[in-house]
């Protein structure tokens, strides 16, 4: 569970406990048909996950990129920082400094930020991995052209 869920005072058994009566008639097989239905539905589905470090804030997250694009997540508290479409953006390598460039182009959207604040047009991460997620993205980008709604 993410360390900013615990910290909140909910009786998780109380919860579980009301949810499992919904579910007890079903059989395995419709259970995890559910599970699936419900992780297809996330943005993040089919994404592999990178580390890195956002470079304005010295902040730690996580880069998930799959055919919607890429999403980024606060290391600590396991909340999405934002979450990026194909088509709003431009991305590229700098490789020495291994640097990840995310250029958002404002004029599809304001940028879906979860924390409700402003965000810049350029995002610089930090990370050894910055070729292979954009040689990802490039793949999955032009494999399922510029827009997977989910």
């Amino acid at each position: 569970m993410p360390e900013a869920v615990l910290k909140e005072n909910t009786n998780w058994v109380k919860l579980i406990s009301k949810e499992y009566a919904n579910f007890k008639d079903y059989t395995p097989q419709k259970l995890k048909a559910c599970f699936l239905a419900f992780c297809q539905g996330l943005t993040v589905y089919g994404s592999a996950f990178f580390t890195g470090s956002i470079l304005s804030h010295s902040k730690k997250c996580y880069l998930g990129v799959n055919d919607v694009g890429i999403h980024i997540i606060d290391m600590r508290s396991k909340q999405m920082i934002q979450s990026l479409e194909y088509r709003e953006i431009s991305y590229k390598h700098i490789t020495e400094n291994t640097l990840l460039e995310i250029k958002i182009r404002r004029d599809q959207r304001e940028s879906r930020n979860q924390r409700g604040s402003s965000t810049r047009n350029v995002i610089e991460i930090r990370t050894r991995q910055a070729g292979v997620i954009v040689h990802l993205m490039q793949q999955l980008h032009h494999m399922n052209g510029d827009y997977v709604a989910r």
